[in-house]
C-alpha cells in the first residue's frame, strides 16, 4: 500500500477528484494485469480546484480517459455519485454502511 507521504509531489487541492483519478490511473497504467480496477469512495461532490477548471467536467473527463485506456473505474458514494459514475459502475452507500456497500459492489458488479 502506498501512502501520500511516499508519493512525493502530489498536487494537493483538497479533494480534486479528477486530479486524484488521473494520478491513480497513471500509476495503475504501468501495472501488468489482465484487469485494472479503480475504486473511488466519494461524497459525490468534486471540489477544491485552485483554478477555473470545472471540477465536474474534469472528473467526467478523467473517468472517460481512464476507461478508454481499459481501466474499470467504480464509484462508491451517495446519491450524487450516479451523475459521474454511470449506473453500471457505481454503488450507493446504504445508511452509512461503507463496508457492506463495497462488498455488494464487488459481488454484484465485479464478480459477475
Amino acid at each position: 500500500c502506498t501512502t501520500l507521504s511516499q508519493i512525493g509531489d502530489f498536487p494537493m487541492f483538497y479533494n480534486a477528484d479528477g486530479v486524484a483519478l488521473e494520478f491513480a490511473g497513471s500509476r495503475l497504467e504501468n501495472v501488468p494485469a489482465d484487469r485494472k480496477l479503480l475504486f473511488v469512495i466519494s461524497d459525490g461532490i468534486p471540489t477544491g480546484y485552485a483554478n477555473n477548471v470545472s471540477a465536474d467536467a474534469h472528473l467526467l473527463f478523467a473517468i472517460s480517459k481512464l476507461r478508454e485506456l481499459g481501466m474499470e473505474v467504480y464509484g462508491i458514494g451517495f446519491e450524487d455519485i450516479v451523475k459521474y459514475y454511470d449506473q453500471k459502475y457505481c454503488y450507493i452507500i446504504e445508511e452509512g454502511d461503507i463496508e457492506g456497500s463495497i462488498i455488494k459492489l464487488i459481488e454484484n458488479k465485479i464478480l459477475k
